[in-house]
């Protein structure tokens, strides 16, 4: 039987993949003939493909985590304050769910027009490229995630009016 051993869910992104990394490489490789366990094993490059992907997976899951406990912090104050906690929930969880959808769909198509244009402009496989397509992508995405979170809070207000 193996030991089962907790990820770190705090920490630097180069700190959750190399635990995660260390994890996965650590199970035993019946595929790999020459126990290489490097970038040359078919097996070991599988492995730290899933453990690259495990980690933006962690990562998101943790912003979104943080997301949600500051608007659940918001309605428990409200809570307390004596205040209509079911509205500001209701308010919270459909800005939420808006901008986040809003922000998701948009920031993704952002990405790919942005690509298609500096592909015409021959920008697109330079480093300069790359930054401007990131920068763009996470400002569309973030103002377009805004946006549907007020739109969404206007929207359950209204309902409750």
């Amino acid at each position: 039987m193996t030991k089962q051993t907790d990820l770190p869910i705090s920490g630097s992104q180069e700190d959750v993949f190399a635990e995660i990394q260390l994890h996965l490489c650590s199970l035993p490789l019946t595929s790999c003939s020459a126990n290489l366990h490097n970038n040359r094993c078919t097996p070991c490059r599988r492995r730290a493909l899933t453990a690259g992907r495990l980690v933006k997976f962690t990562l998101a899951i943790r912003g979104v985590v943080r997301a949600a406990g500051l608007r659940a912090n918001d309605v428990r104050r409200t809570l307390q304050a004596g205040g209509n906690w079911m509205r500001e929930a209701t308010g919270q969880l459909t800005g939420f769910g808006m901008g986040g959808a809003a922000g998701g769909f948009i920031g993704k198509h952002a990405v790919i027009g942005g690509a298609a244009l500096l592909a015409k402009m021959g920008l697109a496989l330079t480093p300069a490229g790359w930054v401007v397509l990131l920068a763009g992508g996470i400002a569309v995405g973030f103002a377009a995630g805004y946006a549907g979170d007020t739109i969404g809070k206007n929207f359950a207000s209204w309902l409750w009016e």
